[in-house]
């Protein structure tokens, strides 16, 4: 909440005053609902990339340098990908198996 505190905000009249001295911050609790999967707290974070071929690039940032420092802070953190990203990965790896398969079946009727 300090970071809310320390906004300063400009006025109509071009004066730049803290938040706290136009508005009236009340804090409170409020109920949240917590999603489960398999026994585990789950919390979903979706994004639209754009342009859409640049999403696996975001992905390998995300798992090269924010997911390690994330799973650092919380141990025991699981992060998993679905939807398109799932979809591509099996694809991809898909494609890896059959491209072997190829290669093997041309270099064994060869010999």
């Amino acid at each position: 909440m300090d970071d809310v505190y320390n906004i300063i905000i400009r006025a109509g009249n071009g004066l730049w005053l803290p938040l706290l001295d136009l508005v009236e911050i009340d804090q409170g609790r409020a109920y949240a609902k917590i999603h489960r999967h398999e026994g585990r707290r789950v919390t979903t974070v979706t994004a639209n990339v754009e342009p859409n071929d640049q999403a696996a690039l975001v992905i390998n940032a995300l798992d090269c340098s924010v997911m390690p420092q994330l799973q650092t802070e919380f141990p025991g953190l699981a992060i998993s990908y679905d939807g398109g990203q799932v979809d591509e990965r099996e694809e991809f790896t898909s494609l890896g198996l059959t491209f072997l398969l190829a290669c093997f079946t041309c270099f064994w009727r060869c010999l």
